[in-house]
């Protein structure tokens, strides 16, 4: 996918329900496919995903970007099922049948649950914000959301970022809480209608 240096692009998704963005678009269309938009609030929307086929995520493919944090607002509406997969299976977030978050390949990964750090595998059985950190940092070569080609995500989805640096448990909760801005790449997943969604984050991550 070509991208600006600060990740600011444009991705489509070819079956999203609602009107188009008659916007200059920066992405190949046959690496994004699937979803619709759902209203949760009058400031929030997110991208529903129904899990039926493979064709059902946002394929963004190689960020050239580092990850040190990942955090999103996730909704599963099915268990069992991966959530995020950052570079073909070695690095995934997916949830057990139970719904208790399944993290793979993150070093030493510290989970922060709704803002608060968690020990355990939290269990997201409803709206949950997540936010995870690897000592090591790894590259987002092949970034998916909603699938690892295995498995298809089924639930809501929206305010994904990707941090390269190890978010502090103060940033963590300033990032649940909205008021964190700079994640190098950062889909809200608020656009509600058409077939374009947009990448917003920084240049160098998260700012102090």
């Amino acid at each position: 996918i070509s991208h600006t240096s600060n990740y600011n692009g444009n991705f489509e998704i070819t079956s999203v329900y609602g009107n188009g963005f008659n916007i200059a678009t920066n992405f190949n269309s046959n690496d994004t496919s699937g979803g619709k938009w759902t209203h949760i609030g009058k400031k929030n929307n997110a991208l529903l995903l129904d899990g039926t086929n493979n064709t059902n995520h946002v394929k963004i493919g190689d960020t050239n970007q580092q990850v040190n944090t990942l955090a999103f607002w996730a909704k599963p509406s099915t268990f069992g099922r991966c959530i995020i997969d950052l570079d073909g299976g070695t690095h995934q977030i997916s949830t057990n049948d139970s719904g208790n978050l399944l993290i793979n390949g993150f070093d030493s990964p510290l989970v922060y649950f709704n803002g608060k750090i968690d020990g355990n595998s939290p269990q997201l059985t409803d709206w949950s914000h997540i936010c995870i950190t690897s000592n090591t940092n790894f590259e987002a070569s092949n970034l998916k959301i909603g699938s690892n080609n295995n498995s298809i995500y089924a639930g809501k989805i929206r305010d994904v970022r990707i941090y390269d640096k190890v978010l502090s448990e103060r940033q963590a909760f300033q990032v649940y809480k909205n008021i964190k801005s700079g994640p190098i790449i950062h889909f809200p997943f608020n656009e509600g209608s058409g077939t374009i969604v947009s990448s917003i984050g920084s240049i160098y991550g998260i700012r102090a």
